[in-house]
């Protein structure tokens, strides 16, 4: 180490998705010990405010909206094989993100899915190219830039320029998060393997701090959790499949809980319905989003776990519970997260030959049909395979993310 550090983070943790916002808390918190302030860059202040207020209360930050040009969010939405030069040039407050990222030690790019061809369409990309921003102004100033745990790829026609990018990027060290396609996707733009290290996902070991050693919350003795992001009106139309379901927890004693991991829609909306139609227990969002450390109480002390959001399954295997991700159809295939979803139980249980189909099904219910029917078979091979080597694997991940804050902090080699 080597004394304290001013470090800029770029990311998607703008919106109040667990897995996005957790990953930015979960960095800052173990790299806190050497920190003399931060920077966060994003596309949009309210909700990073709100996280900084309450998990950062003693760390001096800042904040700094990327904001770009008319002409090139119109491009970028249209399909252009942008350029970083382009890209640099639509900044239209280029010279507050060249101050800032000028103090910095180092730029974070924080771990998460979002280098790939579904960050590249319209209604996402212009997100990407403000969080790509300060990336390129940091590599054309020679402040050291340091990718944690990110997927990269699929990539496809729409993200040739974000492909461009990552290649062209000279200084940068990469870490990926899984083994199943990331690190291919890089070598295959030319990104030599000695840049590029594997870490585990940037939430699978937590900081001390976000685990609770006391239960705080009003849990049923006995409940499976369950995460949903389908419209309500899809979950209206398997009423009768969720109905069966409860009644066959209920059977074993145990009650359901939903854990919302976004706001409205994306998971808040789904858990009130469940909660108002099949009296299904709700963990709370209050504070209007669901925070790590109730999201983790809930999970680890749940027989099962049944969800569609990765980091879902990250936090289950990371507590040792057993769980299924269903997978949700992405760019019209279920690539984007069966490569994420293999990739944390690989890491979690390298060297095991568990079953890939006992992790993951095709979709949310049927997950629940499984689960319903099998859940004390699935319980007793998952906790075998933990038993062979769980713990093994989580030393093994928490050397690695070690090395990796050593080298953000230090710029010590990523190797050991």
């Amino acid at each position: 180490m080597q004394g304290h550090k001013r470090i800029g983070f770029t990311g998607p943790f703008a919106d109040a998705n667990l897995g996005d916002y957790g990953m930015i808390v979960n960095n800052v918190l173990d790299l806190s010990p050497d920190l003399a302030s931060i920077e966060l860059f994003t596309y949009d202040h309210g909700f990073v405010e709100q996280i900084a207020r309450e998990y950062f209360p003693g760390i001096k930050y800042g904040l700094k909206l990327v904001e770009l040009n008319d002409q090139l969010e119109e491009a970028a939405k249209n399909g252009a094989n942008l350029t970083p030069l382009e890209i640099l040039g639509g900044i239209t407050n280029r010279r507050e993100i060249e101050e800032a990222v000028s103090s910095l030690d180092v730029l974070v790019v924080n771990g998460g899915g979002y280098f790939n061809e579904l960050w590249c369409q319209p209604h996402r990309v212009t997100k990407l190219v403000k969080l790509i921003a300060p990336v390129l102004i940091a590599e054309d100033l020679g402040v050291r830039v340091v990718f944690t745990g990110n997927s990269y790829g699929p990539f496809g026609p729409r993200s040739a320029f974000l492909a461009n990018i990552l290649a062209a990027l000279r200084e940068a060290t990469f870490y990926a998060r899984d083994r199943v396609g990331s690190m291919a996707e890089l070598r295959s733009i030319g990104i030599a393997d000695s840049r590029v290290n594997f870490v585990p996902d940037d939430l699978f070991i937590l900081n001390e701090s976000l685990i609770r050693t006391k239960p705080i919350l009003e849990l049923p003795q006995s409940y499976m959790a369950f995460e949903t992001y389908q419209p309500v009106g899809v979950l209206e139309e398997h009423r009768k499949e969720l109905e069966l379901f409860s009644s066959r927890m209920q059977e074993r004693g145990h009650q359901v809980v939903t854990v919302p991991m976004y706001a409205g829609r994306g998971g808040q909306d789904q858990a009130e319905w469940l909660l108002q139609e099949l009296g299904w227990t709700s963990a709370n969002l209050d504070n209007g989003y669901l925070s790590l450390e109730d999201a983790r109480e809930v999970i680890e002390g749940a027989h099962i776990l049944v969800s569609e959001r990765y980091h879902g399954l990250v936090l289950a295997l990371a507590s040792g519970t057993p769980a299924v991700h269903a997978l949700r159809s992405v760019m019209g295939d279920k690539w984007y997260y069966y490569r994420k979803s293999l990739g944390i139980v690989d890491t979690a249980l390298r060297g095991v030959s568990f079953r890939q189909q006992d992790f993951m099904a095709t979709d949310p219910f049927q997950a629940l049909d499984r689960v319903g029917t099998d859940l004390e078979e699935i319980q007793r091979v998952q906790r075998e395979w933990f038993d062979m080597g769980l713990q093994g694997n989580l030393d093994v991940a928490r050397g690695a993310r070690r090395r990796m804050l050593d080298n953000i902090i230090g710029g010590e080699s990523p190797l050991g």
